[in-house]
């Protein structure tokens, strides 16, 4: 009996291990096959408004926006380039100007299950830096790092929710966030 109960457990522990590296594999080949759609964004970053898009997206924010904004920023792109840090904020500023989505910052971002930091208990714990507040204040006065259609964002090595990623469409990628639109 006990060789019995010691030859099943390993052999479910080599299952386990080679399940999960096949895993592992299909993500990254999923992930592969699209990369060639994924086109890297320019490097400089744009500072005037470039369309009439960006003129009509300056919007009157209270502080208690500008503070959330910024610390939704720095929760999901902390670690980021400042253009990674505008483009997030883009994202949330292009749901609440799209009609699918909340109108208002706020319900934007504590929408269930849209950003995976506010959802993490370290979420009240989040303090935005310099550079978050600033991109923040950046998007709220109208700048955009995108057109309005980019409305989704995913880091490819931490996502988990295989069915949204293959719901949307892959635009470009800034640093470790592929942003995206609907198909």
């Amino acid at each position: 009996m006990k060789k019995f109960l010691i030859w099943t457990l390993v052999f479910f522990l080599i299952f386990f291990v080679v399940s999960q590296f096949f895993e592992n594999e299909f993500e990254k080949d999923y992930y592969e096959d699209d990369s060639e759609r994924v086109a890297e964004t320019p490097k400089e970053p744009r500072t005037e408004y470039e369309n009439e898009y960006e003129k009509k997206a300056k919007m009157k924010a209270t502080e208690d926006d500008v503070y959330l904004l910024a610390k939704l920023i720095e929760g999901e792109a902390g670690g980021e380039s400042f253009e990674g840090k505008v483009a997030v904020g883009t994202v949330v500023m292009n749901r609440v100007q799209d009609e699918r989505f909340n109108n208002d910052i706020k319900k934007v971002i504590y929408s269930a299950r849209q950003f995976t930091v506010v959802s993490l208990s370290r979420w009240k714990y989040i303090e935005p830096s310099r550079d978050s507040i600033t991109a923040a204040n950046l998007v709220l006065d109208g700048h955009r790092a995108f057109e309005k259609d980019i409305l989704f964002f995913y880091n490819p090595d931490k996502a988990t929710d295989w069915d949204f990623i293959r719901s949307v469409a892959p635009a470009f990628r800034i640093g470790n966030h592929v942003f995206a639109r609907h198909k």
